[in-house]
């Protein structure tokens, strides 16, 4: 039972170690994946961020070019503080600070900067556009601020002069002319010569009326702040596809196309490492059966190593090798059996050591017999020779009458006949043939 419960524990521990093992390069794998996955899902959720961001920056943006550049605040702000102001412009600047946060949390997950140079560089040109169609709306103004605020002063001129000249023709004209200022700013760049048209208009009348010099310079006021007017226009952009707008549109788009390029590439990671955890689950799984399996098999080799070197010692002792020994390596039961079997391999080699002097003196004392043997028959063979002279004596015709020697061979033979038979044997016999 004790052994048994040793070879038990013994497979339990080694299953256990095996498992032991799966679980560390499990855990490795793990770690190491679950890292990448982690680092992805904080580019999604940062990538995610910058494009609330960027839509919440273009949406502010846009809410500044539909009311905030009408706004008598906008421009008032600019100038009392220095620093235009406005809840559009306020949201929008909270959105671009928020952007350059997540910019930089970005560049703190993903250690190459090159992936997100790219995003910074749109970044940094979507800011600058920004605010470089805030001056210019600043510059082109409103009502009385900027170039329109000059437009309409300068209008406002040639309207006082030709009041004061008393001329009904320059004033028809100079209707007409406020007229198609108005039908530029409603509907745009086709009017935009019809404007200028009306200011040559103007100059010929002028001219040959031979009005005043301020009235001429008033017309050319007018004249310069509508050509800077459209220049500035022209560079903000009439629609989202020309000038500053267009570069805003651009900066923004690039931004999400940059910030959709690193969020895919995180989804693609987070597929790439569920596959992989399922790949890695599987291939250390099949790594930690096999090493089960070697630890078991190494661990029942090691069980069963002392078992064969045994028997084989066993086989060898069984063919007569008596030197056979087993080498004793474990303190336990088989440990036990094999010093047992060395102690009797031990004790069978001085039996036999034992049995063969035994048999040595045993062979001597057979020789010496056979020598005795040899030498009482030699003795009997002399005996019988004997035995046949004295029968042939015996039956032989004597003419001595007078000599009696009746007893004689009657005592002879039965004296050798009694030794035959204590032991003479064949002697005995032909002695008694003889006497026959």
């Amino acid at each position: 039972m004790a052994t048994r419960r040793r070879i038990a524990v013994q497979i339990v521990s080694t299953g256990l170690t095996a498992l032991a093992v799966m679980a560390g390069l499990w855990f490795a794998a793990g770690a190491y994946l679950l890292a990448e996955f982690d680092q992805a899902a904080s580019i999604l959720k940062i990538t995610d961020q910058i494009e609330k961001d960027v839509q919440q920056a273009r949406r502010w943006e846009k809410n500044f070019l539909l009311n905030d550049v009408r706004s008598a605040e906008f421009h008032a702000s600019a100038l009392a503080e220095g620093e235009p102001a406005g809840g559009s412009l306020s949201e929008h600047r909270l959105a671009i600070a928020s952007l350059d946060r997540n910019i930089a949390a970005l560049e703190q997950v993903i250690a190459d900067p090159k992936l997100i140079s790219d995003v910074n560089e749109r970044a940094s040109e979507y800011a600058a556009s920004f605010s470089a169609i805030v001056e210019a709306h600043l510059e082109l103004g409103f009502q009385n601020w900027g170039l329109i605020g000059y437009w309409r002063e300068a209008a406002h001129q040639i309207e006082a002069a030709a009041e004061q000249a008393g001329n009904a023709n320059l004033t028809i004209e100079l209707l007409v002319l406020r007229r198609h200022e108005k039908d530029f700013l409603l509907r745009g760049g086709d009017y935009e010569a019809a404007v200028y048209e009306q200011i040559t208009r103007l100059r010929q009348i002028l001219g040959s009326a031979g009005s005043a010099v301020e009235l001429n310079t008033a017309v050319d006021r007018y004249a310069e702040a509508f050509r800077a007017y459209i220049e500035t226009n022209t560079r903000i952009g009439v629609t989202e596809n020309d000038g500053l707008r267009a570069d805003i549109r651009l900066s923004a788009e690039a931004i999400e196309s940059a910030v959709s390029t690193l969020g895919m590439n995180a989804e693609a990671v987070e597929a790439r490492v569920r596959r992989d955890l399922i790949v890695s689950s599987l291939v250390i799984g099949l790594l930690g059966v096999g090493i089960a399996a070697a630890l078991i098999l190494w661990r029942a080799r090691a069980i069963t190593r002392p078992l064969v070197a045994l028997r084989d010692s066993a086989r060898e002792f069984g063919r007569g090798n008596l030197r056979t020994r087993v080498e004793v390596k474990d303190r336990n039961e088989v440990g036990d059996l094999a010093a047992a079997f060395n102690t009797m391999a031990v004790d069978l080699q001085r039996s036999e050591a034992e049995l063969e002097q035994k048999n040595d003196t045993l062979a001597e004392q057979l020789e010496q017999l056979a020598g005795l043997y040899r030498i009482l028959e030699e003795q009997n063979k002399v005996i019988e020779s004997d035995l046949e002279r004295a029968a042939v004596i015996q039956h032989a015709p004597v003419s001595y009458t007078h000599l009696t020697l009746p007893t004689i061979p009657f005592e002879c033979r039965s004296r050798w006949s009694a030794y035959h038979e204590r032991g003479g044997g064949g002697g005995g016999g032909g002695g008694g043939g003889g006497g026959g």
